[in-house]
């Protein structure tokens, strides 16, 4: 292997790397977010009963299971449909 060849492989590891750790973050993010909403649903549930909240708490629990998802599986590359279509 020459220098740049070399190099070049030092490069694309640190670049792979990188991009894992963003998905780390981006994946604690979007976690930490379907938390608090599920938090402020369970408290608007407790003052104001809504039967909607079974149906807010399905959507959750399927943004929450895409999340996992795409943290455990490589990209399809295959377009999805929007969590908006299902409505």
């Amino acid at each position: 292997m020459s220098g740049a060849d070399k190099k070049e492989w030092i490069n694309a590891k640190r670049c792979i790397r990188e991009n894992a750790h963003v998905v780390e973050i981006v994946y604690h993010s979007l976690t930490d977010r379907v938390t608090s909403f599920r938090f402020a649903l369970e408290r608007l549930v407790i003052g104001t009963p809504e039967a909607r909240a079974v149906e807010v708490e399905r959507v959750l629990n399927q943004v929450q299971r895409q999340i996992d998802r795409y943290r455990t599986l490589p990209p399809t590359w295959v377009r999805e449909p929007s969590l908006a279509a299902n409505h």
